[in-house]
């Protein structure tokens, strides 16, 4: 990485030129351009990082690049640049120096998060960690390799330190853990292109105890829920081969209520860990071999896999039973070992968009299925636009809309026949999403949960056949806006119908002008209808009823 600076321009001409253009070229061949804002005059390993080069040189002997500075001037308007320095850069590319362990063999690290030091050519630009079982006094089976990464801070006595690229206790890429036992692992240097060196495998121990026993170190465990309408932890086969479901949620523990840096401490949950209750979905977690400190705990479920949250994914964090929307803040003495117990992290669900579809949901069946939404002609996925679904409209296979796919746990993509194996004129797929089972004759008359509503009605209302809060009812009646009103809540499409009395025919009114609708949480609105032709004095009866091909409302 040859850092290379120059002579700022005059001070008279410093109004007229923001910044430098800066050219790298070896022979005819240009590696790098690169605008730097004045009043900067210097260019170092970070502009050759965002250019995507570990440094400079490759063939093992000395090469020579050319390194020219334009000044970029804007006078009366117009940019131009003109040469403002040049410069010849001798770079001797050759790693002849192979990397020694400084941390010592068979060391155990009792963290969760452990640092590893070792020694390496100084001209080297890049390192890559290799990780391997035991297999006695040898390194065994592959368990992982790392990226090349950028070479990091060496301290005066020439000694490189760098965080090991897991967290103890978490689960590894190969899909075991990284329980506590004897592994080995080996460093690899270079530069940009040329040779590398390989240092020898070293052995270490993973070692993480409870604060109760012998060397423990601090702990915080507790529970996860998700109250979402949609079950993103149990396997759903789709039709293209892949998993629906079936996804870990991460949970970490970092130093700042901001959640910025690198976490202490970070545990993967394992899908089959989650049980359905009542309402919600649940799992215990715990975060072993934390340092002293003060932590706050983020959770968030971990749709690509990759470990990183990503803004469509559904979150949440250690919440303050005070204040309940701050980060609760959890202290660990300097001086021997706490577990702190029942911490509770709600995970919610991100509607960007507020179609009633949590954007996990729509990027999850939406950005990853050839064909359906956001494929460009380079068959490359176009992470912008799965948002443009709009729950309550949108259609899949068998017109069900999205929004009641997603209600129901189905699969965006797949179709779904209409099977009803007990002649009920209910679908066996909704009985067995609710009841886990087909229902037993004549029980679809029955009030389930007892909120007045039949499991029938419930089920040509899109409501919850199990919770008694969801149900279709109108919520009330008044003289306001200018007419009669009336308001309910509910899932699905709905119109009014009235009547002048109860002997004569009802009328439908689809004059969406009179209807409002507002999100009151999830996929349930409130609405209001208010019937401005009805003449003073005079008397109406109203029912809503379910119409789902008639135009929805924005």
């Amino acid at each position: 990485f040859p850092r290379v600076s120059w002579e700022p321009v005059d001070a008279e001409d410093q109004a007229f030129v923001p910044g430098y253009t800066i050219e790298v070229m070896q022979g005819r061949d240009t590696l790098l351009t690169r605008f730097i804002e004045g009043p900067r005059t210097y260019m170092h390993e970070g502009d050759f990082l965002y250019a995507g080069l570990d440094g400079l040189g490759g063939s093992g002997s000395e090469e020579a690049y050319t390194i020219q500075v334009y000044r970029n001037n804007t006078v009366f308007g117009l940019d131009f640049s003109t040469p403002h320095e040049l410069a010849i850069a001798i770079v001797t590319n050759q790693v002849t120096e192979a990397p020694t362990f400084v941390t010592g063999h068979d060391f155990t690290y009792v963290y969760a998060r452990n640092d590893v030091e070792w020694r390496m050519d100084p001209d080297a630009t890049w390192y890559r960690f290799e990780f391997r079982e035991d297999a006695g006094d040898a390194p065994g089976a592959d368990i992982m390799e790392t990226e090349r990464m950028t070479r990091p801070h060496r301290n005066a006595a020439g000694v490189y330190r760098a965080a090991m690229p897991f967290y103890a206790g978490d689960r590894r890429p190969d899909g075991g853990v990284w329980e506590n036992g004897r592994y080995w692992m080996r460093v690899t240097t270079g530069m940009q292109e040329g040779g590398v060196q390989q240092s020898e495998w070293r052995a270490f121990n993973l070692q993480l105890r409870e604060p109760q026993t012998s060397g423990g170190k601090n702990m915080i465990d507790g529970k996860l829920y998700y109250f979402g309408g949609h079950d993103y932890f149990s396997d759903m086969p789709r039709e293209d081969g892949a998993v629906s479901n079936n996804m870990p949620v991460v949970v970490q523990a970092f130093t700042n209520p901001g959640f910025s840096g690198v976490p202490y401490g970070q545990v993967t949950i394992d899908p089959s860990a989650w049980t359905n209750t009542e309402y919600r979905f649940e799992a215990p977690f715990a975060l072993k071999g934390l340092p002293p400190g003060t932590y706050y705990l983020r959770a968030f479920i971990d749709s690509t896999r990759d470990g990183r949250l990503h803004y469509w994914e559904s979150w949440g964090y250690g919440r303050d039973t005070q204040t309940y929307y701050e980060p609760v803040e959890i202290s660990m003495p300097n001086a021997g070992a706490v577990r702190v117990s029942d911490k509770m992290i709600i995970i919610r669900d991100r509607d960007t968009d507020g179609d009633g579809l949590p954007d996990i949901w729509e990027y999850h069946h939406y950005e990853v299925v050839e064909g359906i939404v956001g494929m460009q002609a380079d068959g490359m996925i176009d992470h912008s636009d799965f948002l443009d679904l709009i729950g309550g409209k949108d259609v899949g296979p068998g017109d069900i809309t999205m929004r009641a796919r997603w209600q129901y746990g189905l699969d965006s993509t797949t179709e779904v026949a209409f099977v009803d194996q007990n002649a009920n004129n209910i679908p066996d797929w909704w009985e067995e999403y609710y009841f886990g089972r087909l229902l037993d004759p004549g029980e679809h008359l029955e009030d389930w949960d007892g909120d007045g509503m039949s499991i029938y009605d419930e089920y040509r209302a899109g409501t919850d056949p199990t919770n008694p809060y969801d149900r279709l009812s109108i919520t009330g009646t008044m003289i306001a806006g200018g007419g009669n009103m009336v308001t309910w809540s509910g899932r699905r499409n709905y119109r009014v119908l009235y009547s002048v009395s109860l002997m004569d025919d009802w009328e439908i009114d689809d004059d969406l002008g009179k209807y409002t609708r507002v999100p009151i949480g999830g996929d349930v609105y409130e609405w209001t209808y208010v019937d401005t032709d009805v003449s003073p004095g005079e008397s109406r009866f109203y029912k809503v009823v379910i119409v789902p091909d008639a135009e929805p409302l924005p």
